[in-house]
């Protein structure tokens, strides 16, 4: 068996030998491309007149522009759960992750604001009975001792409430008002290895999934300290005012977190002039005439407003255009489905 494996190798190489060893010989091509054409050459739409009127073309310029860098990170709409306490303490809560947490915690904030109306019950009996033992002795009907001990069951209830509040107040606002109002909180994930590079301070954006709308948002500065050893990620919180939207704990949200200290020129174009194609390749139509456009390929690495940043495109002071791109798409390739 063995023998007949090494006649099969000598004769594989007596074969590669006879074919000159695999190295192609001078001036004959190995392969060859018939009708070769740059990529922009086959992608040129020409309209009459009254066709560019009545697709209403529209063009604008592409630029160079300081962009301040940005980091994309996956963030996750969550309760409110830090204030400060009356005793200027700061909340020490974990955001809850799943439903049975979220209950656990409802269920805390039920029990601490029935204490909490206990406790102020007890208050108000206990101003009543003060207010009255001063009546009788002004009366000269009580005495002082009733007055001092009517006085000292005032201040120990006074401290009870003060401490059913506090216990409160570290639970965070009621849940139901919370998913009822407006104001949320966003969970963001940051790698501690992005930390040292990211801005603390300066506004981030936040967009909504199937939403293009980008809603500017400020870092909590009291948030709880919590972290996930498992991910090396540290949590950092954001507030959010969207009034009109109901929203709902654990929705996802996409976040822009601004790099620290890091601004640089970049080409831009409008968003509005960015098509992309059934491979998700990124398209623009360059004017190259009053009434010709030709399409070319660009590479968009974010978003930033109305603006795309390209890594490439076409060059600066090139015309592209924004409005009845879609349509010039549609002249090229037909009407879609």
């Amino acid at each position: 068996m063995n023998k007949a494996r090494w006649l099969l190798c000598l004769s594989s190489l007596a074969a590669w030998a006879a074919d000159g060893g695999g190295t192609p010989t001078t001036g004959t091509p190995q392969a060859s491309v018939t009708n070769p054409r740059r990529e922009a050459d086959l992608t040129t739409v020409s309209l009459t007149p009254d066709a560019v009127r009545r697709l209403g073309i529209a063009t604008a310029e592409v630029r160079r522009q300081v962009i301040a860098e940005e980091r994309l990170y996956g963030g996750e709409i969550t309760p409110p759960l830090a204030a400060s306490s009356p005793s200027g303490g700061l909340q020490l809560l974990a955001p809850p992750q799943t439903l049975a947490e979220l209950i656990r915690i409802a269920d805390l904030q039920a029990t601490a604001e029935g204490d909490v109306a206990q406790a102020q019950a007890r208050l108000d009996a206990a101003e009543l009975a003060l207010k009255r033992a001063e009546r009788l002795l002004a009366a000269r009907t009580g005495s002082d001792r009733a007055v001092e001990e009517a006085q000292a069951a005032h201040r120990i209830a006074r401290a009870a409430r003060d401490q059913s509040a506090s216990r409160r107040a570290l639970l965070g606002p009621a849940l139901d008002a919370s998913a009822a109002g407006s104001r949320w909180w966003i969970r963001v994930p940051v790698l501690a290895s992005d930390v040292p590079g990211l801005d603390p301070v300066s506004a981030a954006t936040v967009t909504i999934l199937g939403n293009q709308r980008r809603i500017p948002v400020h870092r909590v500065t009291n948030a709880p300290p919590t972290a996930n050893a498992a991910t090396l990620t540290l949590d950092w919180y954001y507030v959010v005012d969207d009034p009109g939207r109901d929203r709902r704990p654990g929705e996802r949200v996409e976040v822009r977190i601004p790099a620290l200290g890091s601004t640089t020129e970049r080409l831009t174009a409008p968003w509005s002039a960015v098509l992309h194609d059934f491979h998700g390749g990124q398209w623009v139509y360059l004017m190259k005439g009053s009434n010709t456009f030709t399409r070319s390929r660009v590479r968009v690495a974010q978003v930033t407003g109305s603006n795309a940043v390209l890594d490439s495109g076409p060059p600066v002071g090139s015309r592209v255009v924004t409005d009845g791109a879609a349509e010039l798409f549609g002249v090229e390739f037909g009407p879609g489905k």
